[in-house]
């Protein structure tokens, strides 16, 4: 396989046992540093839309089992509403989601038309002397 992809590799066996060295998570560390604030941002809007996925199934169920049996439409409108909030909470909390990882994906990315041979500023991400 040819281009960036084909670099990573795709054979589990090879790195089984593998680990990764102390310096270069440092170096990761580091390069992730200034977005700490936020990679924990996006790990808690991860969270909430992965537990706001589970609401449309759950009042499903309430609707099939209970509102349903009983012939109470004015529950099945309630939880179907729910159901459509639920849906355009996702959808936003997609849309940040989206936004934060651009924006720390772009800021880990070195700077464009920075290339190997140049030599940024010292203390930058980029700069391959690290202290």
């Amino acid at each position: 396989m040819s281009g960036a992809h084909g670099a990573i590799g795709h054979d589990p066996e090879g790195i089984k046992g593998k680990q990764i060295a102390g310096q270069t998570l440092r170096r990761v560390a580091g390069f992730a540093h200034p977005y700490r604030a936020m990679l924990a941002g996006f790990v808690v809007v991860l969270l909430l839309g992965a537990l706001l996925s589970l609401v449309p199934p759950l009042l499903f169920r309430q609707i099939i089992d209970d509102a349903i049996e009983n012939r109470d439409r004015g529950r099945v409108h309630l939880l179907a509403g729910i159901i459509v909030l639920a849906a355009f909470g996702e959808a936003a909390l997609s849309f940040i989601e989206r936004y934060w990882s651009a924006r720390i994906g772009e800021g880990l990315c070195p700077p464009n038309g920075w290339a190997a041979s140049s030599k940024p500023s010292p203390g930058s991400p980029w700069s391959t002397t690290h202290p």
